[in-house]
């Protein structure tokens, strides 16, 4: 079980019968949660794989990660941190984009990251490019967008609730 924004949300995993090497990650927050919250789960945040192993070759320590509640959201084409996730990390800006936010079109830096999704066989990513954008006040520090999505099988069902992920 996994507490998603304000309601209970139960996760459960399983073998996806089609492929034992892929896992079902079924979230079941009930009709008025999942209509309410959307779908949330937790991230783990790191720096990037690469930039990892050179801090480590420097003798510098790594920022511990960071986990943080994600919305998975349709309407972001590129994953999203809160720009104060990429300050604890000491995220390197990897350059500037424009973004259409829901406050209009801002300028926006980009950085490198790991992430994982703990509690779950859903494959994390040694080296993913985010954006970084304010999501203080907000009840998630990520917004996981359509460049991580495409890569997974997303059911929907918001009669029950149930939300299935695979990947």
């Amino acid at each position: 079980m996994a507490i998603v924004t304000y309601y209970q949300f139960n996760v459960l995993t399983q073998p996806d019968p089609t492929d034992l090497k892929k896992t079902l990650i079924q979230v079941q927050p009930g009709p008025h949660g999942l209509f309410s919250g959307g779908v949330v789960m937790d991230i783990v945040i790191g720096v990037d794989l690469i930039t990892a192993q050179s801090l480590q070759t420097s003798n510098i320590p790594v920022p511990p990660p960071i986990t943080a509640r994600a919305l998975v959201d349709t309407g972001c084409t590129i994953t999203s941190i809160d720009a104060a996730i990429a300050s604890s990390l000491q995220l390197k800006t990897r350059g500037y984009t424009q973004t259409h936010t829901a406050n209009g079109l801002m300028n926006v830096s980009q950085h490198q990251i790991s992430l994982n999704f703990p509690g779950t066989n859903l494959m994390g990513r040694q080296v993913q490019t985010v954006q970084a954008v304010d999501l203080s006040g907000q009840p998630y520090g990520v917004l996981i967008g359509r460049d991580i999505m495409m890569s997974w099988s997303i059911t929907y069902n918001g009669t029950t609730g149930f939300v299935c992920i695979a990947d």
